[in-house]
């Protein structure tokens, strides 16, 4: 099933830039309207030239990064790659680009707000005449998923260290810093009032 939302979302892009592969020349006795296919997706959808620019995103891509599809035009898709990940990535789409597909790659966005969105999916590279022509990655926002693995993993971190505590004053620096971790705030404190 994959494959096949990959294949058409390829076509549907191929389509919609004017990109002619020999597959896309013979004419298709009904033409099926791939733009809204793909705009209704909830899946983040990206059509990326070989120099980086962006040929296509859908809406849900736009909505979850926050750009209009204006700002699109102007946006490489290294602008968008977390500067922890930039390395790996200049990696990962030379690879795509000389044919490799990579059928599962998490992934590191920053929206236009500056806000992480941690993605996973695939990407995938279209040739005609024997050169890369563009990518297609497809992509599914996991950041809720990611958010609750860390605070399961603290809450867990926290249980263990509380079962070894024997002061109070450690207990509470010891949840006091899990509450900070877990909210994300700079710093935190614990008033104890003496009635």
């Amino acid at each position: 099933m994959a494959q096949r939302i990959t294949e058409l979302a390829t076509i549907g892009i191929q389509h919609m830039s004017g990109i002619q592969t020999p597959s896309r020349q013979k004419t298709c006795p009904v033409e099926l309207d791939y733009r809204d296919i793909l705009e209704s997706a909830n899946d983040l959808i990206q059509s990326v030239a070989p120099d980086g620019s962006f040929l296509y995103v859908n809406r849900a891509w736009r909505k979850t990064l926050g750009y209009s599809k204006k700002e699109i035009s102007g946006l490489s898709l290294f602008d968008i790659i977390h500067p922890d990940n930039q390395t790996h990535w200049r990696e990962i789409f030379q690879r795509v680009l000389s044919g490799k597909k990579v059928n599962h790659i998490e992934a590191t966005f920053v929206s236009k707000e500056g806000r992480k969105v941690y993605l996973e999916g695939s990407i995938s590279c279209r040739f005609a005449k024997g050169k890369p022509v563009v990518t297609i990655g497809i992509f599914r926002d996991i950041s809720e998923h990611i958010r609750v693995e860390n605070l399961i993993r603290i809450q867990r971190d926290l249980y263990v260290a509380l079962n070894s505590v024997i002061s109070l004053d450690e207990a509470l620096r010891l949840c006091l810093e899990a509450a900070i971790s877990a909210s994300k705030m700079d710093c935190g404190g614990v008033y104890l009032v003496d009635e």
